[in-house]
């Protein structure tokens, strides 16, 4: 009975994956979790995340910390593990993994670029990789900083290339070579050659206590991957190069051109910061976001897939791409705060748009974004629109009433957290965007419909755009690439 408990225990115990990301630049790095009581110890593992090979792992102890020394950088997964004392593990004792966690050693050094070549099968380092010049001693402790468990769900080798603080050079060819052993299954990086992304430009200006930051950059899009596929020659006894290794013989050689190679750029500090907007282009790539501290650099993450052989061969690349931020001055003097505390994009402007004439207020992108009370003022009206009609319905809305004699309208909301007469100062939550309401019986998805009025009623609606404080460069009209009608009406810049 004792034995069933503990299988079915083990199924019903999540492992807690820890979710912030955050970069050290000195080892050892001290791993820190909850102590669960005084009959319980411990072993930590850590893995390179690229080959996911166990680089170390700890005796069980008793403490709730363990300082792990790393020479090389690279983004490593660890893995606690928990057990009673006394206790060996086995099919009556179960030992737990009970919480998990990634974190990105960066350790300064001096090179030009450093490629690691890495395989499911075999973590030995092969190819014309350069190797890196030595690391500097590093003697001040890191505390840890841990990421979401990821995996993939394709059944391949995986191979990894990380390429750190690598000096911007134009490079004449974009290719990578490959060896293919037919035996062993197994893809062998060569050696690669690719242009890194160029940032062309980045930016910020201070809105409240935070920073509005913006990159944008250029890089290339395709690539040439050749493959040379070898295999074992057949044992010999009357060969002794066949008795104990792989005697590789030549078979084929294939060449793969427009290999598409896919970037995701993202702000790093002290940790990586993901875009609350972007837009990426073939080759181009422009990224958003409102940060609390200034980003001091670019992190670049490529990758491209190929699946010749029956066989993936996936390739990542992680890149460093310095950069300096310079302030830009806001150009508005609106008395109104932005109703969100990002970035968020346009779907329809107010005014004579190429959809409705008149639109009385902005449709903004937001699906399920936090919505911000503009000044202080008061709740006038809260529910559920029907003016014209169940089947022409604004949904949801609240009402507000500002200061400034003002009044402004947010409909189609998921829910409110305001009540009717309610005072609020600005900055203070009113409501959540959603998807209620609908138009000749059909949904709209999810938005938000921003009004601005002179008085309560909506005929008095006036455009937003000159009454908001914030840099309307930054905020573009959503696919316009795609929807070219969305740039009509108020637009305050018509040509995005």
């Amino acid at each position: 009975m004792e034995t069933i408990l503990r299988i079915l225990f083990s199924f019903i115990t999540p492992i807690y994956a820890h979710t912030d990301i955050q970069l050290f630049d000195s080892s050892p790095v001290l791993i820190q979790w909850q102590a669960y009581g005084e009959d319980y110890e411990y072993m930590v593992k850590v893995y390179d995340d690229s080959s996911q090979e166990l680089v170390l792992y700890s005796d069980w102890i008793d403490e709730n910390s363990f300082e792990v020394e790393l020479n090389d950088e690279a983004l490593y997964l660890w893995e606690l593990y928990i057990k009673e004392k006394e206790k060996n593990c086995s099919d009556e004792h179960q030992c737990l993994n009970i919480e998990s966690g990634y974190f990105y050693l960066s350790i300064d050094q001096q090179t030009e670029s450093i490629v690691e070549e890495i395989t499911k099968e075999d973590a030995n380092i092969s190819g014309n990789t350069e190797k890196a010049e030595e690391k500097k001693e590093q003697s001040e402790k890191s505390v840890l900083g841990i990421t979401e468990k990821s995996s993939s769900n394709k059944e391949s080798d995986v191979i990894t290339e990380v390429i750190e603080n690598i000096e911007n050079e134009d490079l004449k060819e974009n290719f990578c070579i490959y060896k293919y052993n037919m035996n062993k299954k197994q893809f062998i990086l060569e050696n690669c050659d690719i242009d890194i992304p160029q940032v062309l430009s980045s930016t910020y200006q201070k809105y409240g206590d935070e920073y509005i930051v913006k990159s944008n950059g250029e890089y290339i899009d395709s690539i040439t991957v050749k493959i040379d596929t070898v295999s074992c020659k057949n044992f010999d006894i009357l060969d002794t190069t066949t008795w104990f290794k792989c005697n590789e013989v030549f078979i084929r050689s294939d060449e793969y051109t427009d290999v598409k190679l896919s970037y995701q750029i993202y702000f790093l500090d002290s940790k990586i910061i993901p875009p609350s907007n972007y837009l990426f282009g073939d080759n181009n790539f422009e990224i958003y976001a409102v940060t609390n501290t200034l980003p001091t650099n670019l992190l670049a993450k490529g990758y491209f897939s190929l699946n010749p052989n029956s066989k993936w061969l996936d390739q990542e690349m992680s890149i460093k791409l310095a950069t300096e931020f310079k302030e830009i001055e806001s150009s508005t003097n609106g008395i109104y705060s932005f109703p969100f505390n990002k970035i968020v994009y346009v779907n329809q402007w107010h005014g004579c748009t190429d959809y409705q004439c008149p639109h009385k207020g902005i449709d903004f992108a937001a699906v399920r974004e936090y919505i911000y009370a503009s000044d202080n003022g008061i709740v006038v009206a809260k529910g559920y629109d029907t003016y014209s009609g169940e089947c022409n319905s604004g949904g949801n809305y609240v009402l507000v009433k500002y200061d400034s004699g003002h009044y402004m309208s947010y409909m189609h909301l998921e829910k409110d957290y305001v009540s009717t007469g309610q005072k609020v100062k600005k900055g203070d939550l009113i409501a959540l965007s959603g998807n209620s309401g609908s138009c000749n019986c059909q949904p709209l998805g999810y938005h938000l419909h921003f009004e601005l009025r002179e008085e309560r009623s909506q005929s008095t609606h006036i455009d937003p755009v000159p009454f908001i404080n914030i840099d309307w460069n930054l905020v573009k009209t959503n696919k316009s690439n795609i929807y070219p009608k969305r740039l009509s009406g108020d637009n305050p810049h018509p040509n995005f």
